[in-house]
């Protein structure tokens, strides 16, 4: 999330598995996806994250966020351990969040 708000689009990449590298082969691609389909991940302006669970061989993690106009959203990340031990992620679902942000 700091790298996004940082407009770092070489640091988001890093935390992309290689699946999603190779569907995005350039942090500029990368970046251009989140920002056009993830707006609200892009332009956080708070950001909780909630506790790791487990969902098959992957770790699921999702983030309550707030956005710039103060609505909420919930983006469900999915993430698997690599070689080197770092997790990286594999999915993003973002949904709308059920409470009303201020």
């Amino acid at each position: 999330m700091q790298a996004f708000r940082h407009g770092d689009a070489v640091s988001a990449y890093g935390f992309a598995a290689p699946s999603i590298q190779t569907i995005f082969p350039s942090p500029e691609r990368f970046m251009s996806m989140v920002m056009q389909g993830y707006a609200p991940v892009y332009q956080a302006k708070d950001v909780a994250f909630g506790p790791f669970t487990t969902e098959g061989g992957a770790l699921r993690q999702d983030a309550f966020i707030t956005d710039r106009e103060g609505r909420s959203w919930i983006a469900s990340y999915t993430l698997e351990r690599q070689s080197d031990g770092s997790l990286k992620i594999t999915s993003c679902a973002i949904r709308r969040g059920n409470d009303v942000s201020a």
